[in-house]
């Protein structure tokens, strides 16, 4: 069995700890006030996360008298909060075989923290059921005056661990501890364990020490989500030959889905989402949704294909505790963007009359009928055409008719890239824009058509149409045979 660790803390010590307690400036958990994170805590991984957390967290980062730093090995491996290296621990013991100290560091009050797996200093592991705990004055009854109320409570509930053996389920209860016989020597979190330092004689009459772990109280476990507008069930989006983006709102969701333990609602401190470099945070305890659009732009380098990319977006949501346990989920949606071939497409459009009668001859009156093929009668029957080639071609063809309705006709193919749309209808009876002697009356007419893939409009326009009579005028128009 261990030899006894003498206590670190004298009298005048504690007189002075006792009387800033009760001025109140030392209170519970090491923080009056509910921390302030400018983002989500840095998740714990090496020293000086560590420190980034215990202070973001208002845990102190050293201790109260000598100001020895707290120890991120300790935490890692033991899940306790302790300050300074066991080499800061006068009259330290190290045991090769196991590899362990007799005692960790200390306690932000500098209490000595002891390693409940140090060897026994007897053969086996001494049973803890078997102790007769001895009360340990007024440091044990200080170190309980720093707990809530909860705290007393689950620490006085909880199964207790000596060298990480439970022997059959022990608890503070079961071992009949009292305040009075144990000191509080690291404080329980959701994630941290607790510690308790004890002490008791042995069967020659020597006092021996014992330290005992419990689990963290609890914790707390989330969930969320990532939908997106505009709404697809595939999660596909398309980039339409026209354009140059296309742009998605994401909407983060998060909420606390259940507690285990004693861990309760009450202790979020706050929660917040992280999504790409923005990060959207809130006091309380939830629910918590965040909204962001971002715009994917063409990133295909051969415009003229189809082009199709598989993008993924993560978010990182996350609650912290008022003691600073931070609990966080990432979370992933996938979507595909499809970017539309880039229109090569050229059209050509035509227009052509059935009578062909202005062709530079004289009429019997002598006139010269000019070779126009833009010059039309009214009723004559004209043919209106749009020839394509290139990719994508249009699906329809809507004509305005000269003078006349609106009319839309469907694309016919004749090759993979190439397809016409023609239109033939007769003029209605149209005011003359010249006379048969060529002199204007009144402006010329516009020969026009437009396509659309998918929202680009292409308009097409042949100008200066021209009108001279109808086709009961040619009785007197033909020259002589």
């Amino acid at each position: 069995m261990r030899m006894l660790v003498m206590r670190m803390l004298v009298m005048k010590r504690y007189r002075i700890f006792l009387f800033i307690f009760c001025i109140g400036l030392f209170a519970g958990n090491f923080s009056l006030n509910i921390p302030v994170y400018a983002s989500m805590p840095v998740p714990v991984t090496d020293q000086a996360s560590f420190a980034t957390w215990l202070t973001n967290t208002g845990r102190p980062l050293r201790s109260r008298y000598h100001g020895y730093t707290a120890n991120y090995n300790t935490y890692k491996n033991y899940n306790l909060l302790t300050y300074g290296q066991p080499s800061n621990v006068r009259g330290n013991r190290y045991d090769n075989l196991s590899h362990q100290y007799a005692m960790h560091g200390y306690s932000y009050d500098e209490y000595t923290v002891t390693n409940t797996y140090f060897p026994d200093d007897t053969t086996g592991t001494s049973d803890p059921r078997k102790w007769n705990n001895i009360a340990l004055g007024q440091d044990a009854a200080v170190s309980w005056m720093r707990l809530s109320a909860r705290e007393k409570e689950y620490i006085e509930n909880s199964k207790l661990f000596y060298s990480g053996n439970s022997f059959g389920g022990m608890s503070y209860k079961s071992l009949k501890l009292t305040r009075e016989k144990c000191i509080v020597i690291a404080v329980p979190s959701w994630t941290m364990g607790f510690a308790l330092y004890t002490s008791h004689y042995n069967s020659s009459g020597q006092i021996r020490y014992g330290t005992l772990n419990g689990n963290g109280i609890g914790g707390v476990n989330i969930d969320g989500g990532i939908s997106l507008l505009p709404a697809s069930s595939n999660r596909a989006y398309t980039i339409n030959s026209e354009q140059e983006y296309v742009d998605i709102t994401f909407n983060i969701s998060l909420n606390v889905k259940s507690f285990t333990g004693l861990a309760k609602q009450s202790d979020i401190s706050r929660g917040g989402i992280i999504f790409g470099v923005s990060s959207y945070e809130k006091l309380g305890a939830g629910p918590w949704s965040a909204s962001k659009t971002i715009r994917f732009a063409r990133v295909s380098k051969t415009p003229l294909a189809d082009y199709t990319q598989q993008i993924t977006q993560k978010s990182t949501i996350w609650v912290v505790s008022a003691l600073g346990d931070l609990v966080s989920k990432d979370l992933s949606v996938s979507l595909t963007i499809v970017e539309k071939a880039k229109s090569n497409l050229k059209g050509t459009m035509s227009i052509k009359g059935a009578i062909s009668l202005f062709d530079g001859k004289k009429t019997m009156m002598g006139y010269i009928l000019p070779n126009n093929p833009k010059r039309f009668m009214s009723l004559e029957k004209i043919t209106q055409r749009i020839d394509f080639d290139g990719n994508p071609l249009p699906s329809s063809v809507t004509f305005y008719q000269i003078g006349g309705k609106t009319t839309t006709v469907l694309v016919k193919k004749t090759s993979s890239s190439t397809g016409y749309a023609e239109l033939v209808y007769k003029l209605g009876i149209l005011p003359s824009s010249l006379t048969w002697r060529n002199i204007r009356i009144n402006p010329p007419y516009d020969c026009l058509a437009s396509t659309f893939i998918g929202s680009k409009r292409t308009d097409y326009v042949i100008h200066d149409i021209e009108i001279t009579g109808d086709i009961y005028d040619m009785v007197y128009l033909q020259a002589p045979v």
